[in-house]
């Protein structure tokens, strides 16, 4: 389900069909924000994949993929310091954005907040 979601934001652009297609598969899954609980239809739909590095002398990680409708909800759940933060956005106008960011890093949210409300390029 991670990579089906990456990918989408990853292609959005260049092969525009097959993401379309893997964001219609992927869809059905997410009915309501899990912080919240509201409804997505008509919202914006973020996807979240945290990845917390654990270990001293052997590195593993531990993923967690949840589904949020907002920043507030997002921010709601809390950041952790160690994690890395990957972040699939489909707003409700149907463009999709990506980033990603470790920890509460301000300067990277601040942008991707930004980003979030510039209009759409055409």
């Amino acid at each position: 389900m991670i990579k089906t979601i990456i990918f989408v934001a990853q292609n959005w652009h260049k092969s525009r069909k097959k993401a379309e297609k893997k964001l219609s598969e992927i869809l059905p899954f997410f009915s309501q924000c899990q912080q919240c609980k509201d409804s997505f239809i008509g919202k914006d739909i973020f996807w979240i994949v945290e990845e917390v590095k654990k270990g001293l002398l052997i590195k593993r990680y531990e993923t967690d993929l949840f589904s949020v409708c907002c920043l507030k909800c997002f921010f709601d759940r809390g950041l952790k310091k160690k994690a890395y933060y990957s972040i699939v956005v489909k707003q409700a106008s149907g463009r999709v954005l990506l980033t990603g960011f470790s920890g509460p890093n301000a300067v990277a949210i601040h942008q991707f907040t930004m980003e979030l409300s510039a209009p759409e390029e055409l």
